[in-house]
């Protein structure tokens, strides 16, 4: 039904920002969606709870992937589906439609259906480039100490000749 990696198994996993604007790291009731920049009202770190996600876009959060896919993101140069904007892509996706189960939905009509049909593989891929791997195992240590102070830039490019 959905073209994204099962998550793993155990608890699941506290949200992740990225400096994206909008990113949603999980699918499941713990997922929230992180910003860069805070609205008048919002949370003062920038997150959003999967509920206030399908009142301001009409799509949960794991239907994320697929709404940008066809809507496009600037942040992550994600140019989506031309002439698909978020009501409709939200409407192609209600009922906890995927992209992937678009195609025998019946729901892919008119021009816009047209438009995404001609866009499939490029729209399928850009779902992929956004949608968090939970399965790939990233290995990190944490040393608990700070890091190694860091040279300053005019003391690199001295030393170098640049200046």
């Amino acid at each position: 039904m959905t073209s994204s990696p099962p998550s793993p198994p155990g608890p699941p996993l506290p949200g992740r920002c990225s400096s994206c604007r909008g990113t949603w790291t999980s699918t499941n009731s713990s997922t929230t969606a992180c910003a860069s920049s805070t609205a008048p009202g919002s949370p003062p770190n920038g997150s959003s709870p999967p509920d206030e996600v399908v009142t301001r876009y009409g799509v949960t959060p794991a239907q994320w992937p697929a709404f940008r896919a066809l809507t496009g993101d600037k942040s992550d140069n994600i140019p989506g589906v031309r002439g698909i904007g978020p009501k409709f892509a939200a409407a192609l996706l209600r009922d906890g439609m995927q992209l992937s189960d678009l195609p025998g939905s019946g729901r892919l009509t008119g021009a816009k259906g047209a438009s995404i049909t001609t866009a499939w593989a490029d729209a399928l891929r850009w779902e992929a480039m956004i949608t968090v791997r939970r399965d790939v195992n990233v290995p990190f240590a944490f040393g608990g100490g700070a890091s190694p102070q860091l040279p300053k830039p005019a003391d690199i490019v001295e030393k170098l000749g640049l200046w």
